[in-house]
């Protein structure tokens, strides 16, 4: 495994994740009907131009393992900078990324330009951009109250990323839909170019909806998938599989009971108990290890964010 370059580092700048969402889903609608009413355009035309294009999207499979690590590499910085900086503390970032390298390692596309960071950020999320790029909100850390809690986030952000959730996504004609037309012109025109030669200006469109998409969740499929790389995860690395969807059940405290929102560990009811239902189901067929494994690196990271047991209990009051 390589853990490569750090993102540059910003100042802190919190995003709301409602306000974000709510931000972003209107997007492709109004650059698509920007200036129809005075230039003389059909905005029919243009929307059964989309739709066309979103459909030979759909349909396509050129887009592949090169373009991951493209849209990794160039995307991950800014995503990190969009969704509150680089945490500043250097020890945190060398534990987590020493805590999560053995998780790593159960990776099967090992090849990857595996990276990892702490975000300076208050919510409780994770992600994974293609190209295996993964990032940890700070928030999150406060709410693991177990080395398992934390083995769970990241062993299924490394599934989206190993199983190339996200350019499956790109893939399709849902994500399609949330481009611009000029987005959807230039992803269109490169698909039939060498992978991983994707322009600058189309890794510029694509910024907004890839961060949409990997900051509010990936299908519910491909979410059930990430859920058993978790299992996965402890099976190889050691720890005990009955405590895999524990996170799971703390998702399910702090998010208002009114919520809409998404996140890649959390969706609106009963998404999330179905899940916890499919990790549990399955954790009961398989061994507890013999051993324990224990964490430094965990533990030091538990020094800078203690868990917040008391308001997570009153946080959905």
């Amino acid at each position: 495994m390589t853990l490569t370059r750090k993102p540059r580092i910003a100042a802190p700048f919190i995003i709301g994740r409602r306000k974000f969402l709510t931000g972003s889903a209107g997007l492709a609608t109004g650059a698509l009907l920007a200036g129809c009413s005075g230039g003389g355009i059909d905005p029919t035309s243009l929307l059964t131009h989309a739709t066309t294009t979103a459909t030979s999207l759909a349909e396509t499979q050129s887009l592949g393992e090169k373009d991951e690590i493209q849209i990794g590499n160039t995307l991950y910085g800014r995503i990190v900078d969009s969704q509150g900086g680089y945490y500043r503390n250097a020890a945190v970032q060398a534990e987590m990324e020493r805590f999560a390298a053995p998780l790593i390692a159960t990776a099967q596309r090992q090849h990857l330009p595996w990276e990892i960071v702490v975000l300076d950020n208050n919510e409780v999320n994770a992600w994974a951009l293609p190209g295996g790029k993964l990032g940890v909100d700070k928030g999150l850390l406060r709410y693991c109250a177990s080395e398992t809690d934390l083995v769970t986030v990241i062993g299924h952000e490394i599934g989206h990323a190993d199983l190339g959730h996200g350019i499956a996504e790109i893939r399709t004609q849902r994500f399609s839909q949330t481009l611009t037309s000029s987005g959807s012109e230039l992803l269109q025109s490169q698909l039939s170019g060498p992978a991983g030669a994707l322009s600058g200006p189309l890794l510029d469109a694509l910024q907004g909806p890839i961060e949409q998409m990997v900051t509010s969740g990936y299908s519910r499929d491909a979410e059930r998938a990430a859920d058993q790389n978790v299992l996965k995860v402890y099976q190889q690395v050691g720890y005990d599989p009955h405590q895999a969807s524990h996170f799971f059940h703390t998702m399910l405290e702090i998010m208002p009971k009114d919520t809409t929102a998404t996140t890649s560990l959390f969706s609106t009811y009963p998404g999330t108990v179905e899940r916890i239902e499919a990790i549990d189901a399955r954790a009961a067929t398989m061994a507890v290890p013999g051993g324990v494994v224990q964490s430094a690196d965990f533990a030091a990271m538990k020094v800078v964010f203690p868990t917040r047991d008391y308001y997570r209990r009153h946080a959905v009051a």
